[in-house]
């Protein structure tokens, strides 16, 4: 995979170096990987103090949170790869009431609710 995304049309997350996305599925594939990381963890609080039950709730919500924003980096990931979405972007161009040049490549942060 790429390092340091640039390009139209490509997303990373956790920095700039890290690979670039590239599917939702490989974003649901991460999420289930980090899931399966922390479940150990939330069930080891619980069995040695139940009472944890909400600070786990929150941990539990926190990480839901995370995946589907994941997911939503993957489906934008795939979304603007399309000879679709080129089209789009080149409708927007030429039907601007100002002249716009072509897109150029440049790298873009986007903040997501939990990523």
């Amino acid at each position: 995979m790429p390092q340091g995304c640039a390009n139209h049309g490509e997303y990373c997350v956790d920095g700039s170096k890290s690979p670039c996305v590239q599917s939702p599925e490989e974003m649901g594939g991460r999420f289930q990987a980090e899931l399966m990381t922390a479940l150990p963890e939330w069930k080891q609080l619980l069995r040695e103090d139940p009472g944890q039950l909400a600070e786990v709730e929150r941990k539990v919500h926190a990480a839901f949170s995370r995946g589907a924003d994941l997911l939503v980096v993957g489906l934008l990931a795939a979304a603007t790869k399309t000879p679709e979405f080129s089209q789009a972007c080149e409708d927007t161009r030429r039907g601007a009431a100002d002249a716009l040049s072509r897109g150029r490549p440049r790298q873009v942060c986007v903040r997501l609710l939990a990523v």
